[in-house]
Order: structure tokens, then C-alpha cells, then sequence
């Protein structure tokens, strides 16, 4: 059976790293794959998470995510698609983005994520991050496994 391969093609910014971490983690990785035990890799990455006073609600997350995959929409629009909050709630919830600035209103009440902004930025770089990295860890997964199998 032939295998199927994903690729991801992803551009960050440049991350500025010491060569001696790097060489840390290249010989922690060496040791790894060496070792005759299996990885165990735990998602610990908390979804769009962000840590002291700027961190979001969920209820911000949920009209962020809504707006995110609906450019354009209104607040009515939100209000009619995201029963789980009531319409004085979910408009304090968009006006808290919008003092944010990671919502923009554009042609009079139509509301875009603003993706502009720094910290909308930093969620879709890490979420793209999060993705390549665990990838990159189930791939290192099978290739152990798979030097495992042939050494025994």
C-alpha cells in the first residue's frame, strides 16, 4: 500500500535561536531516537490561548472564531448564529474585540477580524506552529517505530 504523505507549505517570521540551543535540542532529539523506549508526546497547547489580562473569554474566542469564518458579517448575523449567548451579551462581547482592535467595522456595520493585529497574528502562527510541530512529531513517532521493529 503506498504511503500518503501531507505537506503543509507554511511561512513564519524568523525566529532567532542560539546555536547551542539548537544543538541541545538536535542532541536531545539524537537521544530520543536512540532510545529504546517509546515517546510520549502530550498536546499541552491551549487553543488560542493567551496569558495574563489580555487573555480572551470563550465567549470572545466563540464571535472571534464566527467572525473569522464569516468577513463581513454584522452583529445581528452574530447574534442569529450564536445562540449560546444572548443579544446583549454577544454585542458587549464584540465591542470588547472591537476595543481590542481585533475586530474592525468596515462599510458601516459590517465587522472583519481585524488581521492586522499583532496578537491575531501570533494565534495563527502558533495554531500553523502547533500543527507542523505534532506532525513533525508523529513522523519521528514512525520512524523510531519503525527502526525499532527492524532492530528486533
Amino acid at each position: 500500500m503506498a504511503e500518503i504523505r501531507q505537506h503543509v507549505n507554511y511561512t513564519m517570521p524568523q525566529i532567532l535561536v542560539e546555536q547551542n540551543e539548537l544543538q541541545n535540542i538536535k542532541e536531545s532529539i539524537d537521544k530520543i531516537l536512540k532510545s529504546e523506549k517509546p515517546i510520549k508526546v502530550e498536546n499541552r497547547v491551549k487553543e488560542n490561548a493567551f496569558y495574563g489580562q489580555d487573555e480572551l473569554t470563550e465567549g470572545q474566542k466563540l464571535v472571534l472564531k464566527y467572525v473569522e469564518s464569516h468577513p463581513g458579517t454584522t452583529k445581528e448575523d452574530i447574534v442569529r448564529n450564536l445562540g449560546t449567548y444572548s443579544r446583549v451579551t454577544i454585542f458587549k462581547l464584540v465591542e470588547s474585540l472591537l476595543e481590542l482592535k481585533m475586530l474592525i467595522i468596515r462599510h458601516i456595520q459590517h465587522i472583519f477580524a481585524n488581521n492586522e493585529h499583532i496578537l491575531l497574528k501570533l494565534i495563527h502562527d502558533l495554531g500553523q506552529f502547533k500543527k507542523v510541530y505534532f506532525e513533525l512529531i508523529n513522523q519521528t513517532n514512525k520512524v523510531f517505530r519503525k527502526n525499532r521493529a527492524h532492530k528486533e
